[in-house]
Formats: structure tokens, C-alpha cells, sequence
């Protein structure tokens, strides 16, 4: 859970909690307005912001900010301090997967499978259809893929379904029901 704050002139106002992405419009410097999410992810503690939420205002990388997210207002950059250095946490575009085994995406309006990287998380999205089971339902490339197999609930025509993410990047559907598989989920890949 994260605290986010607005700067409004010289003083930090919390303006809500959540878990997840926060969005916001370009900053304007001539309003002195920024919005900053932070929060240590190990604990879930607030750590209290800087005076205006700028890339130039980063915090130094230090294992006492080891897990801490720092979201630049100016350049719109999520970061993550490693404790020795920071790496940025911007997600990358979403990418449309080759569907296999007959799974095609259920459309209608509905998201079509997309994934891409978030930090050490990778996420997925979409509403697919009709294939097989247990069958792969696609291949995620080199650094998309956990250490580790992932095993997921999803919601399936109505029943809990399971998808387990494997180490060579197939993603498989292990449970459920072939009207359709919502993909929506995410898990890391250290």
C-alpha cells in the first residue's frame, strides 16, 4: 500500500492510498504542482517525500532506501533503489504474444493478451478463448520469464482457473474452462 501525496506551493498533502500504478498529466513548473508515490516495499511504511517530487531530487542509492520507489513528477520515471543503485521501474510497452493451441483472443470489446516488464514483475492482461488444455497457451521471450514456476488463479467461464508461468516462458493453462480465460495477473521474475 502506498501514500500519495500532491505538492500544492511548499506543502505535501496526502490525497489517498493504493496499491498499483499512479498516473499523472505533465507537471507544470510554473504551478509548482508534482505528485509523488512513496513507500518502502518491504514493509509498506511511508517514507516522507522530498521537497518537489524531480528526477534531480532522487534519493541516494543506499541500503537503508533498498525497496524504496521514487516516481519523478518531471520526466514521468518510476525508479526502485537495488540499495546500491537505482533502476528504473517504467514499465515497458505492452506486447501482444503469439497465441498457440488453438487459444485466440475472445474480442468483443474485451483486452486482447498483451504482456510487458514492470520492474522485476511482468505483467499479463487479456481475455482469451477456445484452445486446448493443458496445452501452452504462448512463449514469453528471455526476460520475461520467472527463476521460478508461478502458479496463478484466474477467473474462467465463471470458475476459478490456473495458470502457471513456466521457467522457459510458456504459460500454460492448467484449470478451467475453454469459453474463456481471463489472463490478468502478475508475477515476478527474480
Amino acid at each position: 500500500m502506498g501514500v500519495l501525496k500532491a505538492r500544492v506551493g511548499s506543502s505535501w498533502q496526502a490525497i489517498g492510498t493504493g496499491i498499483g500504478e499512479v498516473f499523472v498529466g505533465p507537471n507544470d513548473p510554473g504551478t509548482n504542482v508534482g505528485i509523488e508515490l512513496w513507500y518502502d516495499s518491504d514493509d509498506n511504511s511511508v517514507i516522507s517525500p522530498s521537497t518537489v517530487g524531480l528526477e534531480a531530487n532522487r534519493p541516494p542509492a543506499t541500503p537503508a532506501n533498498a525497496g524504496l520507489h521514487y516516481f519523478a513528477t518531471d520526466t514521468l520515471n518510476d525508479w526502485l533503489c537495488t540499495g546500491t543503485t537505482w533502476i528504473t521501474y517504467t514499465p515497458t510497452p505492452w506486447v501482444a504474444p503469439t497465441l498457440l493451441n488453438g487459444w485466440v483472443n475472445y474480442g468483443g470489446g474485451f483486452q486482447v493478451a498483451q504482456y510487458r516488464l514492470r520492474g522485476d514483475m511482468v505483467d499479463l492482461r487479456g481475455m482469451i478463448k477456445s484452445g486446448t488444455f493443458p496445452a501452452v497457451v504462448c512463449t514469453l521471450p528471455v526476460g520475461f520469464r520467472p527463476t521460478l514456476y508461478q502458479m496463478v488463479a484466474v477467473a474462467s467461464s465463471g470458475i476459478a482457473g490456473t495458470l502457471q508461468i513456466n521457467v522457459d516462458g510458456g504459460i500454460q493453462i492448467l484449470t478451467g474452462a475453454a469459453a474463456y480465460m481471463n489472463l490478468t495477473c502478475s508475477y515476478p521474475i527474480g
